[in-house]
């Protein structure tokens, strides 16, 4: 599961990239007055500190959808309990299952929000240096305690490899699942063992 979680971060990094450079430059084209209204030094400073983040979104996205929501993956919590409503309970559609049903695959609604919170750090380093980009709000329902986020027009659709990668950490949960739900069975079929023996044996 960690190595199928690193493929998505993977698969992950160059498509936030993009995306905050389209939204820089989109910002840049249908906002002139606000870069023209940044003196140069700020101006100068909001690009290199954009160019930082944008050259550092692989580790950024780790650090804030992992590293600071380990809660969040059933192999980093751990899930010890089938039923961990946390994920799912066996069986049901999980949190990581990426939706086919109109006959597209697309990304599970839980990871996309936490994601789309990510999306929005570009938004909070330029309202920060005095210049909104476009395209953003405050609000997310996912955890992000108030950031910005992307709005739903204005957020892509997942690439292939994202969702493929998205795909096997799911296929994984749901063997983990299983094999959780059937140690719990094999326990609990023991103990049975052991009480029908010891009761026989009185």
């Amino acid at each position: 599961m960690g190595e199928a979680l690193k493929a998505w971060l993977d698969a992950t990094a160059p498509w936030v990239a993009d995306f905050w450079e389209r939204s820089i430059s989109e910002s840049v084209q249908l906002e002139p007055d606000a870069v023209i209204a940044l003196d140069r030094d700020a101006r100068t400073a909001v690009k290199e500190d954009a160019a930082a983040l944008i050259g550092d979104a692989r580790n950024h996205i780790q650090r804030r959808l992992v590293d600071e929501r380990r809660e969040d993956w059933p192999h980093l919590k751990p899930q010890t309990d089938p039923h961990d409503p946390a994920f799912r309970a066996e069986g049901m559609r999980g949190p990581f299952d990426v939706d086919a049903t109109r006959g597209e695959r697309s990304a599970p609604e839980v990871v996309a929000g936490r994601l789309n919170g990510v999306l929005g750090d570009i938004a909070s380093l330029f309202t920060d240096h005095g210049f909104s980009l476009k395209g953003f709000e405050h609000g997310d329902p996912f955890g992000h305690r108030g950031r910005w986020h992307a709005t739903r027009g204005h957020r892509p659709a997942w690439s292939p490899a994202m969702i493929d990668a998205m795909a096997s950490y799911a296929a994984l949960h749901t063997r983990y699942v299983a094999l959780l739900a059937e140690r719990d069975r094999v326990m609990h079929e023991r103990q049975r063992h052991v009480a029908s023996e010891l009761w026989e044996s009185a």
